[in-house]
């Protein structure tokens, strides 16, 4: 006999306003709490396959292929600089009961004209009145060089919907210093909107991003060469420099001579400085530098640190330099463009040349090489064929590996790189800081040795 013993539990209320199956119990034993938690954090649906042979008797093991299946795939992330597809995000995240992309622009009844304009509606998002109310305030006591160094800074962070009409509005206050000296109105517009472009490339943007006026080329006194060309095109090398190189001693000359034929022959190369503090790196470092811009080529000079680079001329992080990735895993890229001024600046080097190389990670190495192969359209030569060197002594500072082990600190040196093979070891023995003082010397030796 069958009776609602035999019917599962449901609630007809619960069904037509979810449209779907919903299992109904009652919580009046502890057994009911342990079945509910268990559905409760059983988790969606989930489906997967994989191509395997069974084994010799053709069987599967079905345990360990539900045992897989249990996981959770990340959500994929939205940044504000996507524009649109931030604000669609926003707005599927927090309001509830739409049903299509009209339904989501609808607020109030009234269709917007895109997610940004929903979302600031719905207050989900911050209006452009506060960035208007901030440059107005600013107005107020700061110089037009701030004012425009601010306006940019608004473009890159604060994703601004009406840019247009921010410009507009804070024009004249941004260009009271120019109109005071220039009486073409033409030209003062253009003056303001070359500084603003050269703030935006100094922060990675351009201008051309953004809806700006247009920038004239009889205005453009770079006729639109690439910022970092620019700037390392111009940097200045002491006259004094370029009398070193009759100082070296016999180790440096080897050295100097080795990497300046790589240049000169433009055949690429891969060098590695070794020598313990005091034996002439920098020295050398100098000397190359100074040789190769005297002739009017452009040597990048790049450090892990900021304190080794500033002892170089025209010296910068590798990182800021070539826009390496702060966390860097096996097979990843700079973050440059190959349209960029870095890629420009890049394939237009002679000598590359990075100091304290000891101290960085190799992934940050090998991220170099993958985009200078990608940039130079030779994939088959380290760095795309350029002369490259790097520097450094490993008995000093190893990259830092946050509570790693021994091993794992080792293995995120360049020595373990596959770059490293590939590179001419020049040594640097002769301490030339302590040369009179041959016991010091060795002393400083034995202590990195570790002996």
């Amino acid at each position: 006999m069958l009776d609602n013993r035999w019917v599962v539990p449901y609630n007809p209320y619960l069904l037509q306003m979810f449209n779907c199956h919903i299992n109904v119990e009652v919580c009046s034993s502890i057994k009911a709490v342990k079945y509910l938690y268990k559905y409760i954090y059983k988790g969606h649906d989930r489906a997967s396959f994989s191509i395997d042979q069974p084994d010799s008797d053709g069987n599967i093991d079905e345990i360990k292929r539900y045992v897989d299946a249990r996981w959770i795939g990340r959500i994929v992330s939205a940044n504000p600089a996507e524009g649109e597809r931030y604000y669609l995000r926003v707005l599927l995240n927090h309001v509830a009961g739409k049903t299509s992309y009209e339904d989501l622009l609808t607020v109030d009844g009234r269709l917007c004209g895109s997610f940004r304009e929903a979302a600031e509606r719905l207050g989900l998002i911050e209006a452009d009145n506060t960035l208007d109310d901030c440059l107005t305030e600013a107005e107020q006591w700061a110089m037009p060089c701030s004012l425009r160094r601010l306006f940019a800074t608004i473009l890159v962070h604060c994703e601004p919907g009406d840019v247009r009409g921010l410009w507009d509005r804070h024009f004249e206050p941004m260009s009271d210093d120019y109109r005071r000296s220039h009486t073409c109105p033409i030209e003062v517009e253009q003056m303001v909107l070359l500084d603003i472009r050269g703030m935006l490339q100094s922060m990675g943007k351009d201008i051309a991003d953004f809806s700006l006026p247009c920038i004239d080329d009889a205005f453009d006194p770079t006729e639109g060469e690439a910022r970092e060309v620019i700037e390392e095109s111009n940097v200045d090398f002491d006259i004094n420099d370029t009398k070193l190189a009759s100082s070296l001693n016999l180790e440096q000359r080897v050295a100097y001579d080795e990497i300046l034929a790589s240049v000169e022959h433009a055949d690429g190369g891969v060098f590695f400085v070794d020598g313990p503090g005091g034996t002439g790196k920098t020295f050398l470092y100098r000397a190359l530098l100074a040789k190769v811009r005297s002739k009017g080529n452009i040597a990048i000079a790049t450090a892990t640190s900021g304190v080794a680079a500033s002892i170089m001329p025209g010296g910068r992080t590798a990182h800021s330099r070539f826009k390496i990735p702060l966390t860097c895993d096996d097979g990843a890229s700079c973050t440059f463009t190959k349209q960029s001024g870095t890629a420009k600046l890049l394939r237009m080097a002679s000598l590359i040349l990075w100091d304290e190389a000891t101290m960085t990670k190799r992934q940050a190495v090998e991220a170099l090489d993958n985009s200078m192969r990608d940039i130079m359209g030779r994939r088959d030569r380290p760095f795309g064929g350029k002369t490259v060197v790097f520097g450094g002594d490993f008995r000093q500072v190893l990259p830092v590996v946050r509570r790693g082990s021994r091993g794992q600190i080792i293995d995120a040196t360049l020595r373990s790189s596959h770059l490293w093979k590939g590179m001419r070891q020049l040594r640097l023995v002769t301490n030339m800081r302590a040369h009179n003082d041959t016991w010091f010397a060795d002393y400083l030796l034995r202590v990195g040795n570790g002996t």
